[in-house]
Parts: C-alpha cells; sequence; structure tokens
C-alpha cells in the first residue's frame, strides 16, 4: 500500500520539481546562448547568414539533448556532416565544458581543477590575452570563455583584467551596475563594440565581485 502523503509533503514535491525543472531551463537557454555565439563566430568566418549554418530550433535541439559525440549530434534530426564540419566539433567541447563545470563548483582550489581548465588556468596566470589562449588551447574564443567563467566561479580573484582592452572592463561593470543583464543586452548596450565572450567573462567576474 502506498504511504499517504500530507498536504505539506505534496507541496515540498512540487517545490521540488519546479525548481529541477526550473534550473535545466536555465542550463538549457545558457547552453543555447553559447551555441548562438559559436555559430555567430562561424557565420563571421565562412560568410553565411546564422541560420544557413544552423537553424534556431536545431540549436534548441542541441541545447536540450546535450549530444557529446560526433554521432551522437548527427543522430539529431536536421543535424548533417555539413554543419558538423563548420561548428560541430565546437559544439561538442562546449557541451563537455559545460557538463564538466556542472559539477566543479563546490571545488575551489587549483588541484580541484580538471587538466584542461588548469591549462586555461597557467595561460590566464602568464597573462595571455584571450586572443592567445583560444589559439594556444585551439579552441573557440566562445569556449575559451565558458572555460574562464568557470576558473571565475571557482577561484573568485583569479586577475583576468589583462584579457581586456583599456577601459573596456570598466565600462561593462558600469552597464551591469546600472542593471544591465544577459550577453545580448549587454552586448547592444555596449554598441556591440565589445565581443560576447569577454563580455561572459566581465560579466562572470562580476558576480562574484
Amino acid at each position: 500500500m502506498a504511504p499517504v502523503r500530507n498536504g505539506k509533503e505534496i507541496n515540498q514535491t512540487a517545490d521540488a520539481i519546479t525548481a529541477r525543472s526550473n534550473s535545466d531551463f536555465e542550463k538549457t537557454l545558457k547552453l543555447f546562448n553559447i551555441l548562438r555565439q559559436i555559430r555567430k563566430e562561424a557565420s563571421e568566418r565562412f560568410h553565411q547568414e546564422p541560420n544557413m549554418i544552423c537553424p534556431d530550433d536545431l540549436l534548441r535541439s542541441i541545447a536540450k539533448i546535450r549530444p557529446k559525440s560526433h554521432p551522437e549530434l548527427l543522430e539529431i534530426k536536421g543535424f548533417n556532416q555539413r554543419m558538423f564540419n563548420k561548428i560541430g566539433a565546437d559544439f561538442i567541447e562546449v557541451i563537455r565544458e559545460s557538463d564538466r563545470s556542472e559539477g566543479l563548483w563546490d571545488s575551489v582550489k587549483y588541484k580541484g581543477l580538471p587538466e584542461n581548465i588548469k591549462f586555461i588556468y597557467d595561460l590566464l596566470e602568464k597573462k595571455y590575452s584571450l586572443a592567445e589562449i583560444a589559439s594556444i588551447s585551439k579552441i573557440s574564443e566562445s569556449i575559451a570563455a565558458v572555460q574562464i567563467e568557470t576558473i571565475i566561479t571557482m577561484i573568485p580573484d583569479i586577475e583576468i583584467s589583462h584579457l581586456f582592452e583599456k577601459g573596456e572592463l570598466k565600462t561593462i561593470f558600469e552597464k551591469i551596475d546600472e542593471g544591465v543583464t544577459g550577453l545580448k543586452d549587454l552586448h547592444f548596450a555596449l554598441g556591440k563594440s565589445i565581443g560576447y565572450a569577454k563580455i561572459r567573462i566581465a560579466s562572470a567576474k562580476r558576480r562574484v565581485s
């Protein structure tokens, strides 16, 4: 016989399910926005409209399913090898990185960082620019920004000012302090003069400062 639950227990269960659903939605939305940024960079690189690279509805499916390999990505209806050649490897890397990051929030010591993050950490410590970090790591600036965001969350006092041109970080902080939130809103508020990757890093730093 199933146990009888009182109203309080039912409400607590419902609240837990709602909180989990909200958390899943936020993770999916965050990943969707990162995938869009990767697509934007590919669009500029290949001189094609973003939707020709990969339409939004397909990006949403990828963000929800979170494929972590070439075969898994190609299993998603509408995604093909042509798309993979342009953005697939970056998509898989950022999805894997997102999953790794979500399991690391309780660790705040360098020894708790996974190897790929340690490498980025070392480059940050050596004051390489964002473009140099991306080039040396053989990843896009968008993915480098996601990894740096993870490091900032785990090690809030990490120095990141060298990633920005003079005045950029201060300007982004000012917009955030004015109440402008969200990468897209900040990008427009800044007159599209600062890229999404730098805005992501600055936003992460502001959250922990």
